[in-house]
C-alpha cells in the first residue's frame, strides 16, 4: 500500500504557546485507509488534523516535514490543496456559504473554474448518491443539523478528493443523523477508496469500522494499531483513554483483570478489584454490540452473574496516562469536594433559602413537588409556519435531573426556552414560581469579559440582578476566590475565557450562572464538542450541583451521558411528548433510542 501521508519528526507549538502541542510525531498513513485519532480534549488531535491541510495549518512554530501525494503540505498548490483534500469540521453551519442546496454543491466547483455542464453533471452525480436530490432546491436554512452535515459532505466530495479529513463532524448531531453521518462516511472509504482520517471522541459506532486507531496523548503517539490491538494496549496500561473505547471494550475491561490493573467499565458499572470473577475469559476485546453481547453470554455462562445488578454502584476511575504512567486523576469531583481538595472547608454558593429575585409567573395551580409545569403549550417561531412544539402537557419535578431529548428540529431548544421566559408560547401557559437560569448552547455566549476571574466578578459586580448590591466588596472578592477554587479555575484565573478548552469554558459558564442563584439551572447540549473523559468529570459536578437543592434539566443527544447522571428523561416527537419515563427504564425498553450497553445486555 502506497502511503498517500507521511508525518516526519512534526514538533508544533503555537505563537502564544511555550510548550509543543504535538512532540514527535511520526504516522504512515496509505492510500484507502481509514484512520480514526482519539485523545482527549487539549491532547493535540485536531492541530494535528490541520496540519494536514495547507490553508487549515495554525500560525507557530514547527520543526519535521508533512508530505501529502508525495509533496510538503505547505507547498502543495490551491487546486491541489482545495480538490485534493476536503475538510469537514464539527458545526454544521460554520462550512455552509451559499443560500441553497443546488448552490453549496456547485460552489466547489464553480471556484475550481469548471465550466456549467461539467457542474450540473458532477452536482447531479453526487446528489443521486448522498440521496439529496429531494434537497436540491430547497434553502439551507431550512435544513436540520444532520442534513447539512451531509450537504457539507457532500459539497467537498463533488470535487473527487483523494483525501477527506473530518474534525468531530458528529459532535452537533442527534444519535440517530450521526449514525446516518457515519454509515456516508464507511461507504465513500468502501466504495470510492477516500482515505479518511477522522478525529472524533463519539467513537461508538465507528471505531471497529476503522481500519488503524491512533491514540494522542499529551502531544504523542500513544498507540498506533489495528482497532483491537489498540484497546487491548490502552487496556493493559490501565489508561484514561479506556473511557473513548466502545462499550462493549469498556464492559470487558471491567470484569476482567490484567497486568495486576482492575479497570473500571462503562457507565455507572464497577467490580472490586480482589473480585475473583475479575480476570481475562477470552483474548478477544470486543468492540461490537455483537460482540459484546457474545462475551455476555460466555460471562453469565462461566460466572452466573448479571452484571445488571452492578449498576448502581458508583465508578470513580483514576487512570494513568500512556505516555509518562504517571497518575492523572481525570476525574477531581469528589463526593463532598469540587476541587478535590480535601483540606478546604466548602461553601455552597447555592442555598434555597438564600434565593432572591424569583421569576414573576405566577403560582396559580397546585404545583407541590414541581419546579415548572407546561399546559397545553404551543409554539412558532412564524404565525406562517406551523408550531415547533403543539399542545404540550408536561411537569418537571424538584430535585431532579431532567433530559430532554428528540432528534434534531423536535423543538427540545424551544421547550428549553420557554421554560426559562425567554420566548412566550403562542397559546397554553407555563406555571413556576422558581428562580430559573439557562445556560445556551455555546458557553462562549455569557462572556463579556478579558479573564476568567473577572468573568466571575462581572456577576457580583452587576447591579442589574441586584443579587449582591448591599454586599461589601471584601464579601464580594471571597466569593470570587471561593468559587475559583471550588470549580478547579486557579491555573487559568489569568486567561482569557476564549482560549480555554472547551470543558474548561463549560465548567467557567456554569460557575458564572450559578452565582445568579437559580432553582432550577437550564442547560443546552452541555457536552456537546466536550471529549468522554471530561463528560464525566461534568456529570459529578452537575450531580453536586443537584444535590445542593438544584434542579436541573438539560437538552441532549449524549446517552451515554444521559444514562450516567440524569434521573428522568422526556422524548418530543413530532411536535409532542412522546415519552416521559425513568431513564434506566426509558432506555432500557428501547431498541434504537438507546445505548449500547443496554443492546448488549437485553
Amino acid at each position: 500500500m502506497d502511503n498517500i501521508i507521511q508525518i516526519r519528526d512534526l514538533t508544533f507549538a503555537y505563537a502564544a504557546g511555550d510548550e509543543p502541542v504535538l512532540s514527535d510525531i511520526n504516522i504512515d498513513i496509505g492510500s484507502g485507509e481509514f484512520v480514526i485519532i482519539m485523545g482527549s480534549s487539549g491532547s493535540g488531535k485536531t492541530t494535528l488534523l490541520k496540519m494536514l491541510k495547507r490553508n487549515m495549518i495554525p500560525a507557530g512554530r514547527y520543526s519535521g516535514r508533512v508530505y501529502i501525494y508525495g509533496k510538503e503540505a505547505d507547498k502543495l498548490t490551491d487546486r491541489e490543496n482545495a480538490a485534493g483534500i476536503g475538510y469537514v469540521s464539527q458545526d454544521p453551519d460554520n462550512q455552509i456559504v451559499t443560500d441553497k442546496v443546488w448552490h453549496e454543491l456547485a460552489f466547489g466547483l464553480e471556484n475550481l473554474g469548471m465550466d456549467n455542464v461539467t457542474i450540473r453533471k458532477k452536482v447531479a452525480e453526487m446528489s443521486e448518491y448522498f440521496g439529496i436530490t429531494g434537497w436540491y432546491d430547497r434553502e439551507v436554512s431550512k435544513l436540520s443539523g444532520g442534513q447539512k452535515q451531509i450537504l457539507n459532505l457532500a459539497s467537498v466530495m463533488v470535487m473527487q478528493p483523494g483525501i477527506l479529513l473530518l474534525d468531530e463532524p458528529t459532535a452537533n448531531l442527534d444519535p440517530l443523523a450521526a449514525i446516518r453521518f457515519l454509515d456516508v462516511v464507511k461507504r465513500i472509504n468502501q466504495e470510492l477508496g477516500v482515505t479518511v482520517v477522522m478525529v472524533e471522541h463519539n467513537l461508538e459506532h465507528i471505531y471497529a469500522d476503522a481500519d488503524r486507531i491512533i491514540a494522542i496523548d499529551k502531544g504523542r503517539v500513544a498507540a498506533n494499531s489495528s482497532p483491537k490491538k489498540a484497546a487491548a494496549d490502552i487496556i493493559a496500561a490501565g489508561s484514561f483513554l479506556i473511557e473513548g473505547l466502545p462499550v462493549a471494550s469498556r464492559l470487558y475491561s471491567g470484569y476482567n483483570k490484567k497486568n495486576g490493573n482492575s479497570v473500571v467499565s462503562y457507565n455507572n458499572v464497577n467490580i472490586d478489584s480482589n473480585n475473583k470473577d475479575n480476570h481475562i475469559l477470552s483474548d478477544e476485546i470486543p468492540l461490537t454490540v455483537k460482540e459484546g453481547r457474545r462475551w455476555y453470554v460466555n460471562y453469565k455462562k462461566v460466572y452466573g452473574k448479571d452484571i445488571t445488578k452492578d449498576k448502581d454502584k458508583i465508578n470513580n476511575f483514576a487512570g494513568k496516562s500512556i505516555i509518562n504512567d504517571k497518575v492523572i486523576k481525570k476525574d477531581v469531583l469528589e463526593e463532598d469536594n469540587i476541587t478535590g481538595n480535601k483540606n478546604k472547608k466548602r461553601i455552597g454558593f447555592i442555598k434555597k433559602n438564600n434565593l432572591e429575585n424569583k421569576s414573576s409567573r405566577k403560582n396559580t395551580d397546585n404545583i407541590e413537588n414541581t419546579v415548572c409545569q407546561l399546559k397545553n403549550v404551543s409554539y412558532s417561531y412564524n404565525k406562517k409556519l406551523p408550531y415547533i412544539i403543539d399542545g404540550v402537557d408536561v411537569s418537571f419535578k424538584e430535585g431532579r435531573i431532567t433530559a430532554i431529548l428528540g432528534g434534531n428540529g423536535a423543538g427540545k431548544s424551544t421547550m428549553l426556552k420557554l421554560i426559562a421566559g425567554i420566548i412566550k408560547p403562542v397559546c397554553g401557559k407555563i406555571i413556576s414560581n422558581k428562580r430559573i437560569i439557562m445556560l445556551p448552547q455555546d458557553p462562549k455566549a455569557v462572556f463579556t469579559e478579558v479573564s476568567v476571574e473577572e468573568e466571575l466578578a462581572e456577576v457580583l459586580m452587576d447591579k442589574g440582578n441586584g443579587i449582591y448590591n448591599n454586599m461589601p466588596m471584601e464579601d464580594k472578592r471571597e466569593i470570587v476566590e471561593q468559587i475559583i477554587e471550588e470549580f478547579g479555575l486557579n491555573d487559568i484565573r489569568k486567561n482569557n475565557p476564549y482560549d480555554i478548552s472547551g470543558g474548561q469554558q463549560e465548567k467557567l459558564a456554569i460557575a458564572k450562572v450559578l452565582l445568579l442563584k437559580p432553582e432550577v439551572l437550564l442547560l443546552d447540549e452541555p457536552t456537546n464538542g466536550l471529549d468522554p473523559y471530561f463528560k464525566k468529570t461534568l456529570g459529578k459536578l452537575l450531580k453536586k450541583i443537584n444535590a445542593d437543592g438544584v434542579t436541573i434539566i438539560i437538552v441532549s443527544h449524549d446517552l451515554e451521558f444521559v444514562d450516567s447522571f440524569c434521573d428522568d428523561v422526556i422524548m418530543l416527537f413530532d411536535r409532542k411528548v412522546a415519552a416521559q419515563d425513568s431513564t434506566h427504564k426509558f432506555l432500557r425498553d428501547n431498541m434504537f433510542y438507546t445505548t449500547n450497553y443496554y443492546r448488549i445486555i437485553k
